[in-house]
């Protein structure tokens, strides 16, 4: 980062990064966007240091950071809850002491950016991320991310899912653009509105596609959701969660027709064969993925 049009650019992460104002940053086709980086002392104190356990406390913690102007924190929606037990309870009591007893107020950055023109700027360390130190590779590669440390090395099964869903990605797309009859275009324009046509289809309790645009927009869906970053995330792909993205892939092959959708599982299947489970006692890709298509088959 850099004082605005400065000479001299400085190295920062983490910690360092003074996450009190906001970035200009230059993009490669000219444009620019404003950014904020969160504070990371208390985004990480939320999500695995306690402070939901205690909403007071959590207010306190955050006063005693000595921050000045904006505070601001990135945190998983399912830490309220889900993680911690009445976290957003605790949430809500923190808010409320922060008010009361110290005149904190809540903004956003609309609000922040229509007071404050951003004096700094930065450029970004391409391909990082919070939880991979090695960039992404978390989700593409054998780097040495993992939850236990007895299973460090041992996820060469992460670049055969991601070289599979890319593999599958890449059919759906041209099958969807035959079936819809658009361009590419206007293929993406209409599935980045489909999320307001599906809350519609959700309010009126139907969700099986009734037009073949529709049809081609769930198999987009499904194409998208198949790339959730958990799938990768763990150390087995014979967890919950890549198996999840399995499902999601499955689903997507099946809504391009019968006739379309066994050559494709056979194909993905084929490629889902050298990934291995940590596991000894649990299957390979190939088989988690063929016994999650006849649980499939079951249930229709």
């Amino acid at each position: 980062m850099r004082a605005l049009n400065g000479d001299t650019w400085e190295t920062v992460s983490g910690e360092s990064v003074d996450s009190s104002r906001p970035y200009r940053v230059s993009l490669p086709n000219g444009e620019s966007i404003t950014v904020f980086f969160y504070g990371p002392v208390a985004s990480q104190g939320i999500a695995f240091g306690g402070w939901l356990h205690d909403g007071k406390s959590m207010a306190e913690e955050l006063m005693g950071l000595g921050e000045e102007g904006l505070t601001h924190l990135a945190t998983d929606g399912e830490s309220y809850g889900h993680h911690h037990k009445r976290g957003e309870m605790a949430l809500a009591y923190c808010i409320k002491h922060l008010r009361d007893e110290y005149g904190v107020s809540l903004t956003n950055y609309g609000a922040i950016l229509q007071e404050v023109t951003p004096a700094w700027e930065a450029e970004i360390h391409e391909n990082s991320s919070w939880s991979c130190s090695h960039g992404v590779g978390r989700w593409s590669a054998n780097c040495g991310c993992v939850m236990a440390e007895s299973m460090e090395g041992k996820q060469e099964w992460r670049q055969v899912l991601r070289d599979a869903l890319n593999w599958l990605r890449d059919e759906l797309d041209a099958h969807c653009l035959k079936e819809g009859g658009l361009s590419r275009e206007a293929l993406w324009h209409e599935r980045d509105g489909y999320i307001h046509h599906l809350h519609g289809l959700e309010t009126e309790g139907v969700l099986v596609p009734r037009t073949s645009l529709e049809r081609v927009l769930e198999i987009q869906r499904h194409r998208l959701m198949m790339f959730t970053s958990c799938g990768w995330f763990f150390d087995d792909p014979s967890g919950l969660e890549t198996v999840q993205v399995l499902r999601y892939a499955s689903r997507a092959m099946e809504l391009c027709g019968s006739s379309r959708e066994q050559g494709l599982k056979q194909a993905f299947a084929q490629r889902l064969s050298s990934m291995k489970s940590v596991e000894t006692e649990t299957p390979g890709g190939r088989e988690i993925f063929l016994k999650l298509c006849q649980a499939t088959a079951g249930n229709k």
